[in-house]
Order: structure tokens, then C-alpha cells, then sequence
């Protein structure tokens, strides 16, 4: 886990497979009402969903219409669970991965 900054403006990083930086993603600004998600194509607001001293939700406000992304950190051990919920055409489908913070 990072931290950058003070304690207001928390930062996390993970990647994806190994480690290879076109699948960089870090988290800005978790202790803030106005959280962002950053990653080599910019960044992006996110809206908590839910916040615990040790588990903060966050969703992607800026998903296709119909799709639901979803990101769920988990602070002390550094774990971030991705979810990707969807229809294609009229069928349900889903993905989800799991990250470690640096």
C-alpha cells in the first residue's frame, strides 16, 4: 500500500497480472468525499458506496449504461476485489478480479 500525501489524501495502487505498468491503477484521495481512480488512459471520480475504518466501496459512476463497476478495498490487508456486472443483449454476465496494493 502507498501512501501519498497526508492521511487526507490516501492513495492505493494495484496491478494486474505482473505487474506490467500498461495495467497500472491507483486509487487518490479515499478519505475524501470525491475519491478518484487513475490509470494510464486518466482518471475518474468514484462514489463511495460504503466506508469502514478498515473497508471502503466505491462504484464507478461512469460505466455503459448498462454496466455496474464496482471496486471494494480492503485497507489493512491491501486486497481490492473488481467487479464488473452487465447485460449483453438480454443476458447477465459478470467478472471479478482480485488485486493486491502496493
Amino acid at each position: 500500500m502507498d501512501k501519498a500525501g497526508s492521511d487526507d489524501h490516501q492513495q492505493l495502487r494495484y496491478y494486474r497480472g505482473n505487474e506490467d505498468e500498461a495495467d497500472t491503477v491507483a486509487f487518490a484521495d479515499l478519505n475524501t468525499d470525491t475519491p478518484k481512480i487513475v490509470a494510464n488512459g486518466g482518471q475518474g471520480p468514484l462514489q463511495v458506496l460504503y466506508r469502514h475504518d478498515r473497508v471502503i466501496g466505491l462504484m464507478n459512476p461512469l460505466s455503459f449504461h448498462s454496466e455496474i463497476e464496482i471496486f471494494t478495498i480492503f485497507l489493512d490487508s491491501g486486497v481490492v476485489l473488481h467487479s464488473v456486472q452487465h447485460e449483453l443483449g438480454r443476458m447477465p454476465s459478470g467478472v471479478m478480479e482480485m488485486g493486491f496494493c502496493n
